[in-house]
C-alpha cells in the first residue's frame, strides 16, 4: 500500500493519495479496511519539515510505503 501526499512549506499535509499494488506493481485492490486504516494513520502523522532551496521553504511529495505479508504490515519504507 504506498501513500503518496503533499507536505507544503508550512509542514503541513494534503492531497493524499493511495494505491495498491503486488509485488509486480500492478495495481490491485484487496483490503479495503486495512488501506483506510494505513491512511488515516498516516495522516495522523505531524511534525514534517519542509523542504528548502538556496533558503526558501517549498512544497513536496512524501511517499510511504506499507509492505504488506499476510494481511500485517511487515515494514515501512520512506
Amino acid at each position: 500500500i504506498v501513500v503518496r501526499f503533499l507536505v507544503n512549506c508550512e509542514g503541513k499535509t494534503d492531497l493524499f493519495r493511495v494505491k495498491q499494488i503486488d509485488s509486480e506493481y500492478h495495481e490491485v485492490n484487496q483490503d479495503n479496511q486495512l488501506k483506510d486504516k494505513l491512511l488515516s494513520f498516516t495522516k495522523s502523522l505531524d511534525a514534517w519539515i519542509p523542504k528548502e532551496i538556496e533558503g526558501k521553504k517549498i512544497d513536496y511529495y512524501q511517499y510511504i510505503n506499507y509492505k504488506i505479508v499476510d494481511g500485517k504490515v511487515s515494514e515501512i519504507l520512506p
